[in-house]
């Protein structure tokens, strides 16, 4: 059961990263091309 839950614990927390990353991405470059594929330009920004 322990283990499951550390599984289960780091997936969510994963997802959330990425989805605050996406949400960063966003707000910092308001272009349209956030549109097409905002997870590759927030990353290529760095």
């Amino acid at each position: 059961m322990t283990t499951k839950r550390l599984i289960l614990t780091a997936l969510s927390l994963g997802v959330l990263v990425g989805l605050l990353a996406i949400a960063q991405g966003m707000m910092t470059n308001t272009s349209e091309q956030n549109e097409a594929m905002p997870a590759t330009e927030a990353f290529n920004s760095k």
